[in-house]
């Protein structure tokens, strides 16, 4: 993901709408420069040149120069406009490395994937596919959900929820163990819904809505 910065601002060295630009020093005592507080790579940045405003996705170089490879929204001669065509610079502009909209939506949608259901009514066994994701089990009568041994990735992370009246027992193939309060490994009623996650190769941890 593209880097922000704090407090990172800079004059631009730079004239027209061409991509590359060079960044020319600190504006104020209180600004901090590129150099020494951005890696060199992608930077999320906004242009301020008189009235005109840009932002989008840049790539620093490490040293002074930036490449203003993606332009996500511009205000220019007072037209909002997203059609990625840099604005035109002039006279003095101001560069900063800072979120903007784009960055939240993109961070926001990437934070909260989600959930795939599986829904199965008898014994079965956790696939790779459930990492992340829910099992439902809808059965009359009890039911095994088996884990097996050598499940990757480790932190694997599913949730379990008991649909039907027949309770939902957790095991797992010879070497998984797991850790449990009470040894409890089962559903407790219908609607119980219980977690599981991997903490080290083989051992899982089971916690949620458990009964005997």
């Amino acid at each position: 993901m593209a880097q922000t910065g704090n407090w990172t601002e800079e004059r631009l060295s730079a004239q027209g709408t061409g991509r590359e630009v060079v960044l020319g020093g600190v504006i104020s005592p209180d600004k901090v420069p590129f150099l020494g507080s951005i890696a060199a790579g992608e930077v999320w940045y906004s242009i301020i040149n008189g009235n005109n405003r840009e932002a989008g996705i840049g790539l620093y170089d490490g040293a002074g120069g930036f490449n203003r490879q993606t332009v996500h929204a511009a205000f220019e001669g007072g037209v909002y406009r997203t059609d990625g065509i840099p604005i035109s610079l002039a006279g003095s502009s101001v560069i900063s490395c800072t979120f903007n909209t784009q960055a939240f939506l993109e961070l926001t949608n990437s934070s909260i994937p989600d959930l795939s259901i599986r829904s199965v009514t008898a014994d079965t066994v956790i696939q790779p596919s459930d990492n992340q994701n829910v099992i439902e089990l809808n059965s009359a009568t009890p039911v095994i959900l088996t884990i097996s041994s050598g499940f990757t990735p480790l932190g694997a992370q599913i949730i379990v929820t008991q649909i039907g009246a027949g309770q939902v027992e957790i095991q797992g193939e010879a070497g998984v163990s797991f850790r449990a309060t009470d040894g409890l490994l089962k559903t407790r009623k219908q609607n119980s819904v219980i977690t599981l996650y991997q903490r080290a190769a083989d051992n899982w941890v089971v916690m949620g809505d458990r009964g005997i």
